[in-house]
């Protein structure tokens, strides 16, 4: 079983994880310059590593290249595909990542707080425990962060590791960008089925408006995957680093 096409499930959403604040004042990160950027007591130093398809990323080499870091924002709609907007959020120089988000994020793309925790057609909810102080609070997981290398390559960026044996994703985490319109907590726990894959997490997270950092521990046996998303960043099992994950391999 290969389980490639799921770095990137993961890295888009495979679990609704919300926060740990350290953004600035005015709600944007600021630059991580060309030195180092802290994620709660987190130290990640703005060096990207290449991650290859079916390896072990936390052994990734360092990247050398430079190009545009874009964000990309899908509007909320019921037939795809929906209308998106790409927008210039920084650069990397040297391997370097020099970054700054947007100080807000329009409606349009946002989604209601509870919105991961709902049945699609190709999943069903097996368990949830999962409750909000404020469920009018919307949100998105900034999900697609790209690298457009001067190269001509284009690479998904990521703060996070990805371990793996003989090619088959065995453990996961990351840092995601999750912006919200509001604070709000979000406790439980949560199950879903997609075909013959589980999919369980606990989920215990405190959002504040505007920009959060979330750390999250996935870890993948078999069909299962179990998943620890928490305010605290010791969730995290090792050091996390930008991974840049080549989109234009082939699928």
């Amino acid at each position: 079983m290969n389980r490639t096409k799921p770095i990137l499930a993961a890295a888009i959403f495979i679990a609704m994880a919300l926060t740990l604040s350290c953004s600035d004042d005015d709600g944007s990160d600021s630059d991580p310059g060309g030195s180092s950027s802290s994620v709660g007591d987190i130290t990640l130093d703005s060096q990207a590593y290449l991650c290859s398809y079916g390896s072990n990323c936390s052994m990734a080499p360092p990247y050398t290249g430079s190009g545009t870091i874009r964000i990309v924002l899908r509007e909320q709609c019921d037939n795809e595909p929906c209308a998106k907007e790409e927008i210039d959020v920084g650069k990397v120089e040297n391997g370097d990542i020099y970054l700054q988000l947007p100080s807000s994020i329009s409606d349009k793309y946002l989604s209601d707080i509870d919105e991961p925790f709902k049945d699609t057609d190709d999943c069903q909810t097996t368990k949830n425990t999962i409750q909000f102080s404020s469920e009018d609070a919307r949100f998105i997981n900034l999900f697609e962060i790209r690298l457009y290398a001067e190269d001509g390559l284009t690479y998904l960026l990521v703060v996070g590791y990805i371990n793996s044996d003989n090619s088959i994703i065995t453990e996961m985490g990351f840092v995601h960008n999750i912006y919200s319109t509001k604070a709000v907590k979000v406790t439980g726990e949560y199950e879903k089925k997609c075909g013959d894959y589980l999919t369980k997490e606990t989920t215990n997270i405190d959002l504040k408006a505007g920009w959060n950092k979330l750390p999250q521990h996935q870890e993948i046996s078999g069909y299962n995957t179990f998943i620890n998303t928490s305010s605290n960043p010791s969730v995290l099992k090792e050091d996390v680093k930008w991974l840049l994950l080549p989109l234009d391999h082939p699928q």
